[in-house]
């Protein structure tokens, strides 16, 4: 009876011990806490993504900018190249007439 008892009670500590780990590990405090950090740093992931995504898109926003101010620029002092060397043309063109007139005139007297 004593040995039937000793197993017995074995038995229930085994049991009891047993139902205690099961308890401890799949607790809903734990779980709870451990999803809250996973949603936490999935948030902050998700926010530093978002971060990085708006600065990359402000840095070719201002990239943008500059270029197409770079562009103006070039295609102001491109336009005023044109027209000096229009200007220039020109005149020279004008030189040339009056130098032609005057070389008939004198060949003409």
């Amino acid at each position: 009876m004593r040995k039937s008892l000793a197993k017995s009670m074995t038995a229930i500590l085994a049991a009891a011990m047993v139902a205690a780990g099961v308890t401890a590990c799949g607790s809903d405090d734990t779980a709870e806490t451990t999803t809250a950090a996973v949603e936490t740093t999935a948030e902050e992931t998700t926010a530093a993504e978002e971060t990085t995504e708006e600065a990359s898109e402000e840095e070719t926003e201002a990239a943008d900018a500059a270029s197409e101010e770079e562009t103006e620029a070039a295609d102001a002092a491109s336009e005023e190249e044109t027209e000096a060397a229009d200007a220039a043309s020109e005149e020279e063109t004008e030189a040339a007439d009056a130098a032609s007139e005057e070389e008939t005139t004198e060949a003409a007297e």
